[in-house]
């Protein structure tokens, strides 16, 4: 079977690459029972989504231990530590690309048109482009 993976497909399971649904697609593609294509322009989106998002959720849970738990972490209750937004974001992307390396997934080329350079410009924000999209 071949499947194509739409950017809201890798945000609806999170990201999660080691437990749920996108483990299950792992192992059909280990065991070569699935082929999953997607295009540099999927790639980049998902990216993208996924820095943003998991900036985003770090960012929550650092607030609230700095908020919320500061009383136990300061009489030694229980040691809760604030994690390295960096860390975490750098993390998820490597089993993203580490999903994308896997025999049974394939990119499609956007060519013989220069769509590669077209995304480039649109995922750095350069005009026409803006930073949302239009």
């Amino acid at each position: 079977m071949i499947v194509y993976l739409d950017t809201n497909v890798y945000i609806g399971a999170k990201y999660k690459f080691d437990s749920g649904k996108m483990a299950t697609l792992k192992n059909l593609v280990k065991s070569g029972r699935v082929t999953v294509l997607y295009t540099e322009a999927t790639r980049g989106e998902v990216t993208k989504h996924l820095e943003e998002d998991v900036r985003e959720n770090v960012t929550k849970y650092n607030s609230a231990v700095r908020k919320n738990m500061s009383a136990l972490n300061e009489d030694n209750v229980c040691k809760i530590k604030e994690l390295k937004v960096e860390t975490i974001v750098t993390d998820v992307i490597e089993k993203y690309a580490n999903f994308l390396e896997l025999d049974g997934v394939k990119e499609i080329p956007l060519n013989p048109l220069d769509v590669d350079k077209l995304f480039g410009d649109y995922f750095a924000g350069n005009p026409p482009f803006e930073t949302k999209k239009p």
